[in-house]
């Protein structure tokens, strides 16, 4: 009896300790971003393509998708204590080319930088830093409605169609001031968000 007198006393003090100690709670929701919607029409699935005419030889390259995927990537935000769940949609497209071979293209909402939402050849872009631009004239076709986005590295300058993809591409070589890339053909498929 004495021995079970001594275990309580003993245990008491530490489930009354442990009743006690403070909750962690979260003073931050969790938060769930979305991909931007003016990049919807910039998402392709298998079964698209396009084909390009090099300026300089008129070289053909075929680029088609070889797969579109759609995820949302959660982490819990760090430090001890609280953390809120953090979740955002990505999607990657995996495309060949003819010249270049695979790449892969990341759309998605990045914690860093928030806000920048297409990951092109390793840079992060927004639908704000493109501008847009009324009409541009390829192969007597004319496509209105126009985005363009210069880059950095590669010194490039990207001209997007909604729903048509990549209409230009326009690099700045050290050695040759410019090749130009034009659409001349192009199939898409919509990917469909879930």
């Amino acid at each position: 009896m004495q021995l079970k007198k001594t275990i309580y006393i003993l245990i008491l003090p530490l489930l009354i300790l442990a009743s006690c100690r403070k909750k962690d709670t979260c003073d931050e929701d969790s938060s769930y971003h979305e991909l931007n919607p003016c990049l919807h029409s910039f998402i392709f699935d298998t079964g698209s393509y396009w084909i390009y005419k090099n300026s300089l030889n008129t070289n053909m390259d075929s680029v088609f998708v070889e797969k579109c995927e759609f995820e949302v990537i959660g982490y819990k935000n760090g430090g001890s204590g609280c953390q809120p769940t953090t979740a955002f949609e990505s999607i990657n497209t995996e495309f060949n080319s003819t010249i270049n071979g695979l790449f892969t293209t990341f759309m998605h909402y990045d914690m860093v930088k928030p806000g920048q939402d297409l990951e092109y050849e390793n840079r992060l872009f927004d639908c704000s830093n493109m501008e847009s631009l009324d009409s541009l004239e390829l192969q007597n076709q004319t496509f209105y409605n126009i985005l363009k986005i210069e880059t950095i590295n590669p010194n490039a300058k990207l001209f997007y169609k909604e729903d048509v993809g990549l209409i230009r591409k326009i690099v700045f070589d050290s050695i040759q001031d410019s090749i130009v890339f034009d659409l001349i053909e192009y199939q898409t498929v919509a990917f469909v968000l879930p």
